[in-house]
């Protein structure tokens, strides 16, 4: 525990919260246990009952933590399901717009109300309520009302209900998805009103609304409706736009995570700011510090999505080490991001990204030292006597780590894909392998156009015209594995002894390796 604590903290904080969800009785043996240890702690010290009382102390904490998660209080919205009732509340997100093609409206609207009061009846008077709502209403051009920003406040009548949850095996779960965002119930309306209102809400999330329907716009403004809403997928995990073939395409081939914003997008957008604050003549503690306020930045853009928020939280972490000068541990780092997580949000613990991102994570600490080793040996088995040889190096260096990584990542996730969409992509790792390396110049030139077509559209008209050909080439990769008879198969939830065996046997061996590269670069 002296040289990796967060492990075990973090183990500790996850065995609280499985305790409250599977075994709360258990609290109770946990209570028992940590006064005799802390009592034989204060007789020997310098003994390890020191860190059994820690770990002890970090159960209960994760216990406790779920437990006021778990509190639903006596007004909370959700008392009040089902019903048709008018509610009154603030925006707390942004406001996906959507056009529809009806007699009655030409907008939906989907958005987070913070919920201040409800009204049952007209002749009853409102009654104070709390909690978050998922609201869907909808907006027509004749409307006397403005479409609402964040920070507005608005008047909605409509039918509250509970979530739906998984209706098929391997579909999506929304119940579970919105209650790890502390929403147990939803809204659809079909009269708005918007409230006088004086408070303006967080100038920064303002500004970072603003800012994202800029840049999202500019994209639309000079790419076709099929390229800018691949663009926009790619740039800020928004896909509300994607035609549906397209993004069937994308799921077949296990490339629907390019769509996504989270790990791959954090690391090539920490990268590039990196090599330009450098490229700039900034010195390594400054360009260090702009590239992780760089990363929190790109993660409100990308509306905090819980993948991109463990990806920034890991990579920062790892910054951090180097501004210390501390040999950046990868371990620390990951079991940082995820008590970080579960912290502020332990229902994180139950959700499929959650436990697929980290899984792709562990698994790929634990494989990549070995795989970028053998890299270095095929690359040096290459002459480099002539120009043409010496540039071969670089690019098959790039794609064999592109096709590790891809390997490796398919290898992480196979089970739990299997448990929560029960189907595999057999053409994943081909896919990702023509795809990924296109995703590093399409973020750069894809923000590099944003910044210039928002002072010009001339000066974005070059780069336009090359993000045209990348996400072209992006559609037929996509397009062709995607086409492949038998390329996704469908397979049964396997049982959960079996998911635990695959792990065990497959971090064992990473392990192995993981040691043994451990030990060659200290010789």
């Amino acid at each position: 525990m002296s040289l990796r604590p967060l492990i075990s903290i973090t183990f500790s904080f996850i065995l609280g919260i499985l305790l409250f969800v599977f075994a709360p009785a258990l609290l109770f043996v946990c209570v028992a246990l940590l006064i005799p240890t802390l009592l034989l702690f204060a007789l020997r010290p310098r003994s390890s009952y020191g860190v059994f009382a820690i770990c002890i102390t970090t159960v209960l904490l994760g216990f406790w933590r779920m437990s006021l998660a778990n509190h639903i209080p006596k007004n909370a919205i959700s008392t009040f399901t089902p019903s048709v009732i008018s509610v009154t509340g603030v925006l707390v997100s942004d406001v996906e717009a959507v056009e529809v093609k009806s007699r009655d409206s030409n907008f939906r609207l989907h958005f987070r109300l913070a919920v201040e009061s409800v009204q049952k009846k007209a002749f009853e008077g409102s009654q104070s309520a709390e909690g978050t709502l998922e609201v869907y209403t909808y907006w027509t051009k004749s409307s006397p009302n403005p479409i609402p920003v964040y920070a507005s406040k608005v008047r909605l009548l409509g039918e509250l209900k509970i979530p739906q949850g998984q209706s098929n095996p391997g579909g999506f779960d929304y119940a579970q998805y919105l209650k790890t965002q502390g929403i147990y119930a939803t809204l659809t309306s079909k009269r708005l009103e918007t409230l006088p209102h004086s408070s303006s809400g967080n100038p920064f999330l303002s500004m970072i609304f603003a800012l994202r329907k800029h840049l999202i716009r500019s994209s639309e403004i000079h790419l076709s409706p099929e390229f800018s809403s691949v663009l926009n997928g790619i740039l800020f995990g928004e896909r509300n736009s994607i035609a549906g073939t397209v993004r069937d395409d994308f799921e077949r081939t296990g490339t629907i995570h390019v769509l996504a914003t989270a790990g791959l997008h954090v690391g090539i957008v920490a990268g590039l700011l990196l090599a330009l604050l450098q490229g700039c003549r900034f010195s390594r503690r400054k360009a260090i510090l702009l590239t992780m306020g760089g990363l929190i930045l790109y993660a409100f853009l990308a509306e905090g999505r819980p993948a991109v928020i463990r990806a920034v939280v890991i990579a920062s972490v790892y910054l951090f080490a180097r501004i210390v000068e501390r040999e950046p541990d990868w371990w620390n780092a990951v079991a940082f991001a995820a008590l970080i997580l579960l912290t502020l949000n332990p229902f994180s613990l139950m959700e499929a990204g959650f436990q697929l991102s980290f899984a792709t994570v562990i698994t790929l600490v634990l494989f990549m030292p070995s795989c970028l080793g053998w890299i270095r040996k095929i690359k040096k088995k290459i002459p480099d006597e002539t120009r043409t040889q010496k540039a071969i190096r670089p690019i098959l260096g790039y794609l064999l780590t592109c096709f590790a990584v891809s390997f490796v990542a398919q290898a992480g996730t196979f089970p739990l894909v299997a448990v929560y969409f029960n189907s595999v992509s057999l053409t994943s790792v081909f896919a990702n392998l023509m795809v990924v390396p296109l995703i590093t110049p399409i973020l750069a030139l894809g923000f590099i156009s944003a910044f210039l077509g928002a002072i010009h559209p001339i000066l974005s008209a070059p780069i336009v015209e090359m993000l045209k050909v990348l996400l072209k080439a992006v559609m037929i990769f996509v397009q062709f594995w995607g086409g492949v008879d038998g390329g996704l198969i469908n397979t049964p939830s396997p049982p959960a002894w079996l998911v635990f065996a695959y792990y065990g046997v497959l971090w064992s061996v990473g392990w192995r390796y993981y040691r043994k590269s451990e030990g060659e670069e200290t010789r």
